[in-house]
């Protein structure tokens, strides 16, 4: 059997729908990722994270510890308030939400949402775009 893009499009759909048995049973998400594809086979990244009480998807405490370190001086007590899953003004006036802290990358390590019900696309920027919290 060669592998086509149906082959691995109907693979993702069951692959999807197989995995929510296991999301309700575990409270976890379950993503997979790009897949590229031979005749030979394919490969893919599997990302699977916790899901807390609240049905959110939950932060890497270490993420969390270094957003503290790099947003000190802007106005939030390190000690007693998250920067992970928080709302923040930019420099531009706009509202966004941080939704996670990428350490591996020094340039652009925020990753944020914009205050949209209709725009979930996600954005990466530097720590200086955060002026103080919503």
């Amino acid at each position: 059997m060669r592998m086509i893009e149906s082959d691995i499009k109907l693979f993702r759909n069951e692959f999807a729908s197989a995995m929510r048995a296991l999301e309700k049973r575990f409270n976890i998400s379950v993503n997979i990722g790009n897949i590229s594809y031979n005749s030979a086979g394919f490969n893919s990244k599997l990302t699977v994270k916790c899901i807390d009480s609240n049905g959110e998807t939950m932060t890497d405490p270490r993420a969390e510890a270094n957003a503290k370190w790099a947003v000190r001086g802007k106005g939030i007590d390190p000690c007693t308030s998250n920067v992970i899953g928080e709302f923040w003004v930019t420099r531009s006036g706009e509202t966004v939400k941080v939704i996670d802290y990428k350490t591996k990358n020094s340039r652009y390590p925020l990753i944020y949402v914009k205050d949209s019900e209709h725009d979930n696309r996600q954005f990466k920027a530097p720590v200086s775009v955060l002026v103080r919290r919503a």
